[in-house]
């Protein structure tokens, strides 16, 4: 935050979501109820996020999960950001309610993780909080996670980040040598992640690893096609 003449403070916030409207209406909501917080930057992509932070360094990035269009992962570049940039404060503000997609924000070193549901009015408590240095993560988001943390599995299993990709690749069926060319990994690697899950969750196969692992909400279960 820097302080101006007039002995206020704005946050400069870098604002990216691949949606270009969804940008505007927060900066004219904010505006309007904060006019403290100001988006100096944005993109609609995170392929060059780290780039534009390093250019722009803004006191806070306002961050998506999902884009179709980037090469990058947001969890990654979040990380990748935090780890030369740690006075960057990073919130997550997005459609995607997944275990996998919270933890591995928070993992990344995030301040917090919003649904794009938030109000703006909680939106502006969120930035002051995690400008404050403190954390914050809606009631949906705070009520999944304890959900997970809670369950006895849980209690004993906490994934890392590439443990749950893995899983992602076991729940498909991808034989270990996919596995390994698609996480530029040697499938050695890959065998001993795998031996790890197996040991964290009690199981001895690919099958019960999956299963269990979508039983206590580590990873999402197929999804069924409806047919009208």
């Amino acid at each position: 935050m820097k302080a101006t003449k007039q002995s206020e403070f704005t946050i400069r916030v870098l604002a990216i979501d691949e949606h270009p409207l969804f940008i505007d209406g927060i900066r004219a909501r904010l505006k309007e109820i904060a006019p403290e917080v100001q988006i100096v930057a944005e993109l609609n992509e995170v392929d060059t996020a780290y780039q534009l932070a390093a250019s722009v360094l803004p006191d806070l990035i306002l961050m998506g999960i999902s884009f179709k269009t980037s090469k990058s992962s947001s969890i990654d570049m979040a990380k990748k950001i935090k780890d030369d940039f740690p006075n960057i404060k990073i919130l997550i503000l997005s459609g995607d309610d997944s275990i996998e997609s919270i933890m591995g924000a928070l993992r990344s070193g995030a301040s917090g993780y919003l649904l794009k549901s938030v109000s703006v009015s909680d939106l502006k408590d969120a930035i002051f909080t995690v400008m404050s240095h403190g954390s914050v993560l809606c009631p949906a988001v705070a009520h999944k996670l304890l959900e997970v943390l809670n369950h006895p599995i849980s209690k004993l299993y906490i994934p890392t980040v590439r443990e749950l990709e893995i899983l992602e690749f076991m729940k498909k069926g991808s034989p270990i040598k996919l596995i390994a060319s698609q996480m530029f990994l040697s499938p050695r690697t890959v065998e001993v992640h795998m031996s790890h899950i197996y040991q964290k969750l009690g199981v001895s196969s690919r099958t019960e690893a999956v299963m269990k692992a979508i039983s206590v909400g580590l990873i999402p279960g197929p999804k069924i096609e409806q047919h009208f």
